[in-house]
């Protein structure tokens, strides 16, 4: 019984200090873009961390938490109706998967605007899903790009170190090293959508201010 939450509380301290890594590169990466130089604002990155976390953790563990129970509610049903079948976890799977496609790819950039804009929950979460309009493409391609990846480095690792704990350590410093380039693209990618979000705005449309900084 206590497996369970010691996993879930590693989950959660490892996605915080990804968060963190995310603030502190995209913080840097601001502050070149400004003209203050190539910057680590370690201090910077702390006093935003909260804010900018509660966000994250809101996105990451609510789609979780929507896979679940998407494939468990897509799993009684079927059963419900057809009994016991071998394409039951197959036809789940595919439920699960296109409920949670949706909410991940619309609130892809909730991060993002937490910590360029300052925005408290509720207003991260509406400007992405402006923002990520019309992107939706782009944003599957990104990120299913970099989950390839990730699962290709899990498999070899896997293979040659198992999966203890050596093999563990190894598995995340990987995850953490390849995410700085993701974490870059998915900065650039945003930067490109922002602009195009731009032209789309109405009268009634609230602003995207162009500095991010």
């Amino acid at each position: 019984m206590l497996l369970f939450p010691l996993m879930i509380a590693s989950q959660l301290l490892l996605r915080i200090l990804q968060v963190f890594l995310f603030i502190l590169l995209i913080l840097r990466v601001e502050s070149e873009r400004v003209g203050d130089g190539a910057v680590w604002d370690i201090a910077e990155a702390v006093n935003r961390l909260k804010g900018v976390a509660k966000v994250d953790l809101a996105y990451t563990f609510g789609l979780q938490l929507l896979g679940v129970f998407g494939f468990a509610a897509a799993l009684f049903i079927f059963s419900f109706l057809f009994g016991d079948s071998p394409i039951g976890l197959p036809f789940s799977f595919a439920v699960t998967i296109f409920l949670v496609l949706t909410p991940a790819v619309r609130y892809y950039f909730c991060t993002l605007t937490a910590l360029l804009y300052g925005d408290d929950f509720a207003q991260a979460f509406r400007r992405a899903g402006m923002i990520s309009s019309g992107g939706e493409r782009t944003i599957v391609v990104l990120a299913m790009t970099y989950l390839l990846v990730w699962f290709i480095l899990w498999q070899v690792i896997q293979g040659i170190f198992g999966g203890g704990l050596l093999g563990q350590v190894l598995l995340q410093t990987g995850v953490m090293v390849t995410s700085i380039s993701y974490y870059l693209a998915g900065y650039l990618l945003f930067s490109d959508l922002c602009e195009a979000a731009s032209t789309r705005q109405t009268d009634n449309a609230e602003p995207i201010p162009e500095d991010t900084g």
